[in-house]
């Protein structure tokens, strides 16, 4: 989910949450995400700061009043020399995993999704700390098998979530303590039977629906380095082709040796979302 907001405070730190500072913004927008990273931009006064692209790798700390604390890092910091305001980027401390590699290990390993995330997270490749404090894992689920290939853990996260059907998320507390979870799936998509009142959830907008993305029929394969070694499941959505017609998607490969009812649980688990007009959310 996300929020906007327009005048706020925010604060600033080291990393590590040393050498706090807080400052006015204005304009913040923020996102929360399940499964992915979130983000947060802001403008800043010009003159708040000596030397603002000093501002890049500090830490951000921001608490919504309804929505929550959002953590993370200062990554996008313009060179404007004439604005009264920067406008800054931040990625969510689950950003930690896109610049950290997986392991590199020469046999596959067969576990639950959440053990094998806990494998991937243990045996990192990484020479300094991963500014994770907690971490909570849910056993559930059928036995997946994955290849260690050294890629980044958001990515091995993302091979592990698509061919599960769970979810993870990275969340940060208002101590400043930062949690990874890996639970089983909560709750369903009721995109299409929530109501949205107007004038009291929304002051306002535009609604579209695209075919543009629209795939009901995916070719899954493993992520085999050889194009004839791979087992492939091809998985439709019987539904949407009646509605739309056969809309076939590319050749999606699942990186990681996963095989067999696994890899067709994970072409079924992206066609759920691939099968269905793009709309806001």
């Amino acid at each position: 989910h996300g929020v906007a907001s327009t005048l706020s405070q925010v604060a600033l730190f080291s990393p590590g949450w040393g050498s706090g500072r807080s400052i006015q913004v204005a304009g913040v927008e923020a996102t929360w995400i399940i499964n992915g990273v979130g983000r947060l931009s802001c403008l800043i006064p010009a003159g708040t700061l000596v030397a603002p692209r000093d501002l890049k790798g500090m830490w951000m700390f921001w608490e919504h009043p309804t929505a929550g604390v959002w953590a993370g890092t200062v990554e996008d910091v313009p060179d404007d020399f004439t604005g009264a305001t920067l406008e800054i980027g931040c990625a969510s401390m689950a950003d930690q995993l896109r610049i950290r590699r997986g392991p590199r290990i020469e046999s596959p390993s067969r576990a639950q999704a959440g053990g094998l995330a806990q494998i991937a997270l243990r045996t990192a490749q990484q020479p300094g700390r991963l500014w994770i404090d907690k971490f909570v894992f849910e056993g559930a689920g059928p036995d997946l098998q994955i290849e260690w290939r050294g890629d980044f853990l958001l990515n091995v996260f993302g091979t592990l979530q698509q061919a599960s059907g769970q979810e993870w998320r990275v969340t940060t507390d208002d101590t400043r303590v930062t949690t990874l979870e890996w639970r089983r799936r909560v709750g369903r998509d009721l995109r299409s039977s929530v109501v949205i009142a107007d004038g009291y959830d929304l002051a306002g907008g535009r609604r579209e629906s695209s075919l543009a993305t629209v795939a009901n029929d995916i070719l899954a394969v493993a992520g085999a380095e050889q194009w004839q070694r791979r087992q492939a499941a091809v998985v439709e959505d019987r539904d949407s082709i009646r509605l739309h017609g056969r809309r076939q998607g590319p050749v999606t490969p699942f990186a990681g040796a996963v095989l067999g009812a696994s890899l067709r649980r994970a072409g079924l688990n992206l066609l759920a979302t691939q099968s269905v007009p793009a709309e806001p959310t």
